[in-house]
């Protein structure tokens, strides 16, 4: 899903709660901020222009192709959230943009590969160490 549609719905979302100026700036850059690690991949595969990266993110996006995004893991982002919503809700509310952005992510793979098996293993820590443990 494009970063600005994500940027949209955690901004409605953060309406929606009726949350204040600076809880929805942190629910927002929470759903942007998430997708860095996209970047990290693409220069992993020595793709460094913004130009070049631009055209494989539109390739990939086409397909669907679901590839391993570090920052996309539902376990480490569920347990921040639950910490910060304790020490400091503003975190909170960065980490709950990024559940926000891992769901409809999460709902455009299910739509497109018509179940959730294709893209779970790229977005679950457990399941890729369930996953390392075999291969061991």
């Amino acid at each position: 899903m494009h970063i600005i549609i994500h940027a949209i719905i955690n901004f409605i979302f953060g309406l929606i709660l009726n949350l204040n100026r600076l809880e929805i700036f942190a629910l927002v850059i929470g759903g942007i901020i998430i997708d860095i690690d996209h970047i990290v991949y693409m220069v992993s595969r020595k793709i460094y222009t913004p130009k070049e990266m631009l055209k494989f993110h539109i390739q990939e996006s086409k397909i669907m192709r679901p590839h391993f995004y570090f920052m996309h893991f539902i376990e480490p982002i569920l347990l921040l959230m639950i910490i910060f919503y304790f020490v400091n809700i503003l975190m909170f509310y960065f980490f709950l943009g990024f559940l926000f952005h891992w769901i409809f992510d999460a709902i455009s793979y299910i739509y497109f590969y018509k179940s959730s098996w294709p893209w779970i293993k790229y977005y679950s820590l457990t399941k890729l160490l369930i996953n390392y443990k075999k291969l061991s």
